[in-house]
């Protein structure tokens, strides 16, 4: 019988385990409100949409293409910023596949589930 079967050690072990997941996922609640924090994933969110991007407007960047997210706090929603003008902004918004994709991306990342749209990033 090793430490952690005892039962002081498993109670200590499930106790700490159920603290961890609780703080693991207080990080992510409102996330994507918090700009510092949502700033930390947008790499990883470029990586999962970017090719589908490049491949939708048909241009290549050379991977020099921010993506940004930001909460609507009037309208309730993320809104994604990229650098692109109007008409390659419909072109993203209306594109079923990229909608699919960066949801499904916003779920995993963010753990966010909910409207989202792609707008003129804010520049500075």
């Amino acid at each position: 019988m090793s430490a952690i079967d005892s039962t002081p050690h498993r109670t200590l072990h499930n106790a700490n385990c159920k603290w961890y997941a609780e703080e693991n996922d207080s990080f992510y609640v409102d996330l994507v409100k918090d700009r510092a924090r949502a700033k930390i994933f947008e790499p990883e969110l470029k990586e999962k949409i970017y090719v589908l991007i490049v491949i939708i407007l048909g241009k290549d960047f050379s991977g020099e293409f921010p993506i940004s997210v930001y909460w609507n706090d009037k309208d309730k929603h993320v809104w994604i910023g990229v650098d692109c003008d109007e008409v390659e902004i419909e072109k993203l918004n209306s594109n079923q596949r990229l909608k699919e994709r960066t949801a499904k991306a916003l779920r995993e990342i963010y753990r966010y589930e909910g409207f989202f749209i792609f707008q003129d990033d804010i520049a500075f």
